[in-house]
């Protein structure tokens, strides 16, 4: 799948966001200056991008959505039910 970003996109993706490496450093991407080392990249059923999710005692924290250019727009979920990863339900506040 293949999704051409305008200009306005792309200033509204990168304004204000920090450079990241996912575990394993097979993708990198754009996310909230807030994240941190330690914080989750979800794909959550029915959101439309990725989001940075931050694990505590009782929920997980919503850091905010990412830009992580091959799981976008649907990719990253596609590859997820073919490989047929594991879903797990968990709260979010």
């Amino acid at each position: 799948m293949s999704h051409v970003l305008d200009a306005d996109e792309i200033l509204r993706i990168i304004t204000g966001r920090v450079f990241i490496r996912m575990a394993g450093g097979a993708y990198l991407g754009l996310a909230p200056p807030e994240s941190r080392v330690g914080d989750y990249v979800c794909l959550l059923l029915g959101c439309d991008v990725p989001v940075i999710l931050r694990p505590s005692k009782a929920v997980n924290i919503l850091i905010g959505e990412i830009y992580v250019p091959g799981i976008m727009y649907g990719e990253g979920m596609d590859r997820l039910l073919a490989e047929q990863s594991v879903m797990r339900e968990f709260a979010i506040e």
